[in-house]
């Protein structure tokens, strides 16, 4: 696959303001290896469709990332938005959206608990290896068996991931700890669309303070998961 090089090293500067915040062109340079005159034109040309904008001598995400951003699954996620606000105001803990991207998932929707002062959260946008995490599992357990079987195998332990999958199937939800950050545990179950298809992984994620009976929540996260999929058919019928 032929790529364009300009293009791909200004995504590489993008994602990693994503992933590290707000850069001088110098700090990008020396966690890129680019060379720091390429870095500072291609921010500029960022900076000039507002993909970036200077805060001092540091670069940020602007505003057409955003623009853009409000465009990602939007059906999904205003109607999981719902499901979900409702949810986080009966469990009083954060609920997370997140899709597939190949061998990686994505959270694009969020809505944290207000009742607990302590409670886990993760940024809109966070990704992190399908094969990790409550939201990855329950995506990969309930994909078709050859693609199931194709992004385990990519992994460096592919046995361990097919048994943990199959644990993941036979419980109908996904639960780990400390997997991604210390001290937050998960629990996900798979979102369909209305022709069964998963498309999401809805999740509930805890600090450790409050993991006795956390499966409890289980088969209110599932029913949640099935309104998502009946108000998705709805507005595809509409």
């Amino acid at each position: 696959m032929e790529i364009s090089k300009t293009a791909d090293q200004a995504l590489v500067l993008l994602l990693r303001i994503a992933d590290q915040g707000a850069r001088t062109p110098a700090e990008l340079a020396r966690a890129t290896g680019m060379n720091r005159t390429v870095v500072h034109r291609l921010l500029a040309t960022l900076q000039g469709r507002g993909f970036v904008f200077k805060r001092g001598d540091r670069y940020a995400l602007g505003a057409a990332l955003m623009r853009m951003a409000g465009q990602f699954e939007p059906e999904l996620r205003a109607v999981a938005r719902t499901v979900m606000t409702d949810l986080a105001e009966r469990l009083h803990e954060t609920l997370v959206l997140a899709v597939r991207e190949d061998d990686q998932v994505v959270i694009v929707e969020q809505v944290a608990g207000s009742h607990h002062l302590v409670r886990a959260q993760y940024e809109l946008g966070y990704r992190h290896p399908i094969t990790l995490g409550a939201s990855g599992l329950a995506l990969l357990a309930f994909l078709g068996e050859q693609e199931r079987e194709t992004l385990a195998a990519r992994t460096e332990e592919p046995e361990r991931i097919t048994r943990r999958l199959a644990e993941v199937r036979a419980l109908g939800y996904a639960v780990t700890h400390d997997e991604l950050r210390v001290g937050a545990y998960g629990l996900a179950v798979p979102v369909r669309d209305g022709d069964g298809e998963v498309v999401a992984s809805l999740a509930v994620i805890v600090p450790t303070t409050r993991t006795p009976g956390f499966t409890d929540h289980a088969p209110t996260l599932a029913e949640a998961a099935e309104r998502i999929t009946k108000l998705l058919a709805g507005a595809t019928e509409a």
